[in-house]
């Protein structure tokens, strides 16, 4: 009995030895390879998170890991350098292989780009022209917006660059005016911090260029094709998972993943990578040829790359197996209508975008030529004090605040002696000078409250709210004694001496209203002028 046991027990073990052994030896024949993300550990990335935990990579013969990235690193150097195999970028990718880097596009993952300049709002930031003079928070490999801007004539050296924090910190924060950003991201943040921003987005100028993109290099694919194309069809696959399990992918990311977003920003992101994806017409990973020419042709149209640029050896386009030449059809015929239908669209949007920005100009314009004349009808156009009819306005508004609130209200009458002399001795244009200095003068030793006006020539009046009579006398005094004893410096470096002769009066039962209180101050200053001038009467 003791025997029959132990022979079931050591056939027990030498099946579970058998079992193991080939786990072990498959274990062991897994390829690794390296994948540099374009950011950090998000639902952007969900496909190569599903294709790991799927065992789609596994079943692939490739041990896989995800290596997060950092702000301002550019995951097409990190390919290129060979510290990774392959690499998650945008369209700029073009421009690199331009640039003679042997890039190798494998497939396209956004089939429209998250990519946008987020701003905040404001009347001197409406539009994407008015990014000039303003800060602009930029991040590495952003070529699509950099086209964007070029092709909208927005010279980037009118704009203050600011290196990219990874967040929108700055921008709540008021240290920049705009960022780059993509539309599955940031706009979560700003939104629930409750601060109103603008979308600056390159497709309503026409330009819609394909967004996060696989590559891998010349020389790994040339090394090992086969891998590579396993790497590819498992990416995609799990892309495939990952849109159909979005919350199961999601609890994935938080617990292996640690990201800096939320559940509830994780679902956000979700929801805007299956529009950009159109996952419910096209498979992850396709992408067209032609659509790469349109790409290329709106960098070349922005002076990022040659127009001569060839498309050759940049897309890894081989051959679907079981896939169906009508089906493929099908989808190119509506790509290029639903591409056709959106350049049109947004020329549509552009053009009366820029017609209401005109008209706005126009009206913005408009009001400030009517402020300006208003302005001007109320203002002396020498000195920029009150006019006479201005003045009268605010005086019979202070004669019924005064009465009100039983106040003392005064003016005074100010004739520039001998004006008429300095005009036939210098000229109108010194006299015009003197006029103007003597308004700065008076102004510097006046009350933000008090009211100075030029009632025509050389007369000037001014009203001294809350201020009784015996005051007013030494304001006009003050004023007498700095205009006597500080010569006006003319252009050229000599000077005129100048003096005045001042009539004040104040609101009482007898000069009850404005008209009565000039009438009085005019008598005063008569008065003075007649006794000699450079004196104060009352």
């Amino acid at each position: 009995m003791t025997h029959w046991v132990t022979s079931i027990v050591r056939l027990i073990l030498i099946g579970s030895l058998v079992v193991f052994i080939p786990n072990v030896a498959a274990e062991s024949d897994l390829t690794s390879v390296r994948l540099q993300l374009k950011w950090t550990h998000q639902f952007q990335f969900a496909g190569f998170y599903a294709a790991r935990q799927q065992g789609y990579y596994r079943e692939a013969g490739l041990d896989v890991t995800i290596l997060e990235n950092e702000p301002e690193r550019d995951p097409t150097e990190v390919v290129l350098s060979g510290d990774a195999e392959f690499g998650v970028a945008t369209s700029g990718l073009a421009i690199h292989r331009a640039e003679g880097k042997p890039v190798v596009v494998l497939g396209v993952i956004f089939q429209h780009s998250p990519y946008v300049v987020l701003a905040r709002t404001g009347h001197d930031l409406r539009s994407v022209h008015e990014l000039a003079g303003k800060r602009l928070l930029l991040e590495g490999g952003a070529e699509e917006l950099i086209s964007y801007l070029r092709m909208e004539r927005v010279p980037l050296e009118s704009i203050e660059i600011v290196p990219h924090e990874g967040d929108v910190a700055a921008l709540l924060e008021g240290r920049v005016d705009a960022m780059t950003a993509y539309t599955t991201t940031e706009p979560f943040h700003l939104q629930r911090a409750g601060f109103p921003y603008q979308l600056l987005n390159p497709r309503s100028s026409g330009i819609d260029y394909y967004g996060d993109t696989l590559f891998t290099t010349e020389a790994v694919l040339k090394r090992d094709e086969a891998m590579v194309r396993a790497f590819r069809d498992a990416t995609f696959r799990g892309w495939r998972y990952a849109l159909d399990n979005t919350e199961e992918i999601i609890d994935l990311i938080l617990e292996d993943y640690n990201p800096e977003a939320s559940r509830e920003a994780l679902r956000y992101e979700a929801r805007e990578i299956q529009r950009l994806m159109i996952d419910s017409l096209v498979p992850p990973g396709h992408m067209y040829e032609g659509r790469w020419r349109h790409i290329v042709n709106s960098f070349a149209e922005a002076g990022l790359i040659s127009p001569d640029f060839s498309l050759e050896g940049f897309l890894y386009l081989p051959e679907y197996e079981g896939q169906n030449p009508a089906n493929l059809t099908m989808i190119y015929t509506i790509l290029s209508v639903s591409v056709i239908i959106s350049v049109l669209a947004s020329i549509i949007m552009l053009y009366f975008h820029r017609l209401n920005y005109r008209m706005r100009l126009e009206i913005e314009e408009r009001t400030l030529l009517e402020q300006r004349l208003r302005e001007l009808a109320r203002t002396d156009f020498l000195t920029g004090v009150m006019n006479r009819r201005h003045f009268m306005e605010v005086a019979e508004q202070e004669v019924s605040r005064a009465r009100r609130y039983d106040k003392s209200l005064s003016v005074l009458m100010i004739d520039l002696d001998h004006f008429k002399e300095i005009n036939d001795l210098y000229g109108h244009a010194a006299g015009d000078q003197v006029l103007v200095a003597f308004v700065r003068e008076c102004l510097r030793l006046l009350r933000d409250e008090d009211s100075l006006a030029r009632m025509g020539g050389e007369e000037f009046s001014i009203l001294l709210p809350e201020t009784a009579l015996e005051q007013a006398l030494k304001v006009a005094e003050k004023l007498r004694k700095a205009i006597e004893f500080n010569p006006i410096e003319r252009t050229g470096g000599s000077s005129i001496s100048l003096t005045m002769s001042v009539g004040c009066s104040e609101l009482n039962e007898e000069n009850n209203d404005i008209e009565m209180m000039l009438s009085k101050a005019d008598q005063a200053l008569y008065h003075a002028k007649k006794m000699g001038r450079n004196r104060i009467d009352s």
